[in-house]
């Protein structure tokens, strides 16, 4: 699956009223995992525009 489907099986899975303690517990888990994915991609993304940012400027 890539990140987008899991995303959106997160959403549809959370619309659910009654959705049980432990499939709460799997998308509260699920989401924290690509929230962590995300943040690490940023990261890598920023360092890299640093390093071409100062590149351009010699």
């Amino acid at each position: 699956m890539n990140r987008k489907t899991i995303i959106e099986d997160i959403l549809d899975k959370a619309a659910h009223h009654h959705i049980t303690t432990e499939e709460l517990d799997m998308l509260v888990a699920k989401t924290r995992a690509v929230s962590l994915d995300k943040e690490q991609e940023l990261a890598t993304l920023k360092n890299l525009l640093q390093e071409l940012e100062a590149h351009q400027h010699h």
